[in-house]
């Protein structure tokens, strides 16, 4: 992607010409960045019980019959759980004596179940993904080499059934560390999109595989190949005694529906309105919702108050809040490169409904602000911030949506125009307003608004990357014509 500068000085003394900027550069404004809240407690859904069942699960001509004990209540059972568990301490089942350190330093996405939902993820290459958490244990980390350590990545005791479908083409994943209570707790994984799915792994197989070592000797490996470009993991866990759980790293995903990046998005919505310092992305949760008006999203964007280089920005498409059981429907990272507007495009483009609205997520390391707008610029949207993704409905960030011209394929040249905002006043002969060039792009003409009756002379400019900086520098830009 190519971002040019323009430069617009028009050779006149007259008053009430545009002001064509994305950005007042003069404005330093009252920040209403939105307050992080104190207490930060993470906003966990309520975990749902599984229903005890002898029905059994066919598969591939054999039937496996559990009861599944999850809330136990018989105290003689609650006992036998803890002294199978005493007598494993000091037993190290662990492959690698492995403590797992937590989330790695990546760009890619890390996939936590809510424990006892049952949600469907699109996984790329790259993704890891672990247990379930409850808001308080789970997720990345857990220790491996024993059973109730007492260490929050451990997963929950939820007397729950957590149920997770992973969707990519071509899906293929590898445990890199795995146990659980054996007997008692169990994780069923299946070559499908759910439970009705050909059973691939029983980690109560014996009284080994329920560990990594057991599951590589009797899998033959800790890969698992999808034929179905979905895998679906059903996990029990009573509410007794835990461990470390997985962490499970996507080898190959993504795709699904063809297509590719597209190769000629094109912008669908822009609400560029920006008159605050709207939240930081270190408040955690921030996301923004919109309608789309086109049945294709290709990316997002959004754009910060101030430029920000070599840093991380994650965007993701979701079909609801991932804390109220939403799907992840995309995501892209990228990193900036000193503009104030960063764009993400999705691998591959995702269908989408027009009408039905959808959330982007912000997540990465760039510590700028977020920019946006405290007047409802965008009414079919909605800011979210903080942890627990609380709502401010007034509120929307300055964002951008791209569809796909030609539906992933083509791309055949569209003649078009865009057009500045039209705030004039700002003492200045001339605007400036930046251009991402998303593929090869040719201007043929400007129009420019000014006083009525007025003649002038028009003398365009151009430099590469943002022209924030840059506004009272001549020697930073190129007379182009």
């Amino acid at each position: 992607m190519r971002n040019f500068t323009f430069l617009i000085a028009l050779l006149m003394c007259t008053v009430g010409f545009s002001q064509s900027t994305l950005e007042d550069s003069d404005l330093v404004g009252d920040t209403q960045r939105l307050p992080q809240k104190v207490e930060s407690a993470m906003t966990s859904q309520n975990a749902v019980p599984a229903t005890a069942s002898a029905d059994g699960i066919s598969s591939a001509g054999m039937v496996v019959r559990r009861a599944i004990q999850l809330l136990q209540t018989d105290p003689i059972a609650i006992q036998q759980e803890l002294d199978a568990s005493q007598s494993e301490r000091g037993v190290n089942t662990s492959s690698s004596n492995f403590v797992s350190e937590g989330p790695r330093n990546r760009s890619m996405a890390d996939i936590i179940p809510n424990a006892g939902a049952t949600e469907t993820f699109a996984a790329d290459t790259g993704d890891f993904f672990y247990d379930p958490t409850d808001g308080v244990t789970g997720g990345p980390g857990g220790d491996c080499t024993t059973t109730s350590s007492g260490n929050t990545g451990d997963y929950p005791n939820c007397g729950c059934v957590t149920t997770t479908t992973l969707t990519g083409t071509g899906l293929e994943v590898e445990f890199l560390e795995f146990r659980v209570f054996g007997t008692f707790d169990f994780l069923m994984i299946y070559d499908g999109p759910d439970t009705s799915s050909t059973l691939i792994y029983d980690s109560n197989l014996n009284s080994d595989t329920d560990t990594l070592a057991g599951m590589i000797a009797a899998n033959g490996s800790a890969i698992f190949t999808s034929t179905t470009d979905a895998l679906t993991f059903e996990f029990s866990a009573t509410a007794v005694v835990n461990t470390c759980g997985w962490e499970v790293e996507v080898l190959s995903g993504g795709g699904g529906g063809g297509g590719g990046v597209c190769p000629a998005p094109m912008l669908e919505i822009n609400q560029d309105v920006e008159d605050t310092c709207m939240a930081l992305i270190s408040q955690t949760d921030l996301a923004q919702s919109y309608i789309p008006t086109e049945t294709e999203s290709a990316g997002a964007g959004i754009k910060f108050t101030a430029p920000s280089t070599g840093e991380d920005l994650t965007l993701s498409l979701w079909d609801a809040l991932p804390n109220a059981g939403g799907t992840m429907l995309a995501t892209g990272t990228t990193v900036t490169t000193g503009d104030v507007w960063v764009d993400v495009f999705w691998d591959p483009v995702v269908t989408v409904t027009p009408g039905n609205t959808y959330f982007i997520t912000i997540e990465g390391t760039v510590t700028e602000c977020v920019a946006g707008s405290t007047n409802d610029p965008y009414p079919d949207g909605e800011v979210y911030a903080n942890a627990g993704y609380q709502q401010f409905p007034t509120f929307d960030y300055t964002f951008r949506t791209y569809s796909c011209d030609g539906g992933g394929g083509g791309g055949t040249c569209t003649p078009g125009s865009l057009e500045t905002t039209f705030a004039g006043g700002n003492g200045n002969f001339g605007n400036m307003f930046d251009m991402n060039a998303l593929t090869d792009l040719t201007i043929d003409s400007f129009d420019i608004h000014g006083d009525t009756g007025a003649t002038f002379d028009v003398e365009v400019y151009a430099k590469s990357g943002t022209y924030v900086g840059f506004e009272t520098d001549p020697g930073a830009w190129t007379l182009i014509g």
